[in-house]
């Protein structure tokens, strides 16, 4: 038996509640920047973004193993993890997560990966700027999207319930 949508909502909120905390440290870090970042704010803005994407992506773990039944594994399964996400599956719910949203938040998955496997000092702030700069639009976008499925969710919930 699947868990309700309520129960899942609550063990990813705490996700969800991370995700807007690392948005305003970013806030607090980049808010009055008028000289080039030291590779100090490089690595603490590298890192806010890794966790950005990281509680995302445990939102979706949450989902594809309470709605869908399954969770990628293996190589490639943080990429395969954002595809599952981005799809409805049909008669079982609708995509967690629009077009826009997948390409956008792609990006924070691929800089997650290169920010993993390099070493800090490798980092470049010009190439972070875009992802730290729409930072505050895609956590608003996620949560915004991630709050209709849920809705979207409890109806199909209520009409399982009715229904049988």
């Amino acid at each position: 038996m699947r868990p309700s949508i309520e129960v899942m909502w609550a063990r990813a909120s705490r996700h969800l509640e991370a995700m807007l905390k690392v948005v305003d440290q970013m806030r607090d870090l980049t808010g009055s920047r008028d000289v080039p970042a030291s590779e100090h704010d490089i690595r603490a803005a590298a890192s806010y973004l890794d966790d950005l994407y990281s509680a995302a992506e445990r939102v979706f773990e949450i989902i594809a193993a309470d709605v869908d039944g399954s969770v990628p594994r293996g190589e490639g399964w943080h990429a395969a993890l954002l595809d599952q996400v981005g799809h409805e599956v049909r008669d079982v719910r609708p995509a967690v997560i629009s077009p826009e949203l997948y390409r956008r938040l792609n990006d924070y998955r691929a800089f997650r990966h290169v920010e993993r496997h390099t070493y800090g000092y490798e980092l470049r702030w010009e190439k972070m700027c875009p992802l730290i700069e729409n930072l505050p639009s895609v956590a608003a976008r996620l949560t915004g999207e991630l709050e209709t499925f849920r809705q979207k969710m409890a109806e199909i919930e209520a009409s399982w319930s009715s229904s049988g």
